[in-house]
């Protein structure tokens, strides 16, 4: 049965998204940008040479193997931010073509766009997320770098560097180096603006996999 489509052909209901997902991969020639958990839009990017974008879910922090996984495709180039809620899943390549759920079952039939005008109008919105997004780099909490939550903690609570390099048992020039990243990495000019974007994030909420659990948000 031939899939369903609209009399311009600009929206095609696919009923078999991985095989499209893997075709539009293949056929990318400038960028691709990702939106969402990843579980619906399976194949990997691992092997392509076009630029990458992936934002990601906040419970990716919480998840060991989700988190080993973004770290592997960052060290091979793709370029990855944190948001705290995601409304949906989507895939945009070359910004040509896109990708979109009809449901939240991961198997189920999704939208192919090609219109120029509704995938203009996708772009713009993936840009708005992406702009709204933290780098992953200035939250992974691995170790010590700068995304590690105590040294967030301690400085929302307003403690000196000297203070928090007593807290944390380090030196106090590896706590000045460590929140100059921080707050390079949210893109903020001081501990306060870094706060407020640490407080948007809800990255101090004690458990950051308590949406994905409970299907409040679209997880990584």
């Amino acid at each position: 049965m031939r899939p369903a489509m609209d009399e311009n052909g600009s929206v095609q209901v696919v009923r078999h998204p991985t095989e499209c997902w893997v075709r539009m991969l293949h056929a990318a020639s400038r960028e691709i940008w990702l939106l969402g958990s990843g579980k619906r839009f399976t194949v990997t990017t691992h092997g392509t040479s076009v630029p990458c974008r992936i934002i990601v879910h906040r419970s990716s922090l919480g998840c060991p193997d989700r988190l080993a996984e973004l770290r592997r495709r960052a060290r091979r180039g793709e370029t990855i931010r944190v948001v705290a809620d995601l409304p949906s899943e989507m895939v945009i390549v070359d910004r040509a073509v896109a990708l979109l759920p009809l449901t939240a079952c991961p198997s189920s039939e999704v939208l192919l766009v090609r219109g120029p005008v509704l995938v203009a109008t996708l772009v713009a919105a993936y840009e708005t997320w992406w702009q709204g997004a933290v780098p992953l780099a200035a939250l992974d909490s691995s170790g010590r770098g700068p995304g590690d939550p105590r040294l967030m903690i301690l400085l929302a609570a307003g403690l000196t560097d000297k203070s928090i390099a007593r807290q944390l048992g380090i030196g106090q020039r590896t706590v000045q180096r460590q929140v100059r990243a921080l707050l390079e990495g949210l893109r903020s000019q001081t501990r306060f603006q870094a706060g407020l974007r640490v407080g948007r994030l809800r990255l101090l909420d004690p458990d950051p996999s308590v949406n994905e659990n409970r299907g409040d948000s679209a997880p990584w």
